[in-house]
C-alpha cells in the first residue's frame, strides 16, 4: 500500500497494522511510526525565524 492511503484506512487499528507490518518488536513499531511520521507529515506553513518585511533584531 502506498504510505499517501493510510489516512483513508476506515479504522485506527488498519492504520497502525498498515504502519507496522513487518514489525517484530516494539522498537522496530516505534522505528516505523517515526519513518511513516517523518514521511507523511508536513507543515501547513512554511517557517522561518523572521516574518517577511521586518528585519532580525540583532
Amino acid at each position: 500500500m502506498d504510505i499517501a492511503n493510510i489516512p483513508n484506512l476506515p479504522s485506527r487499528e488498519q492504520r497502525f497494522e498498515e504502519i507496522t507490518v513487518d514489525c517484530y518488536n516494539e522498537y522496530e513499531q516505534l522505528s516505523a511510526f517515526e519513518i511513516y511520521l517523518s514521511d507523511a507529515l508536513r507543515t501547513p506553513l512554511p517557517l522561518s525565524g523572521a516574518r517577511r518585511g521586518r528585519s532580525r533584531s540583532p
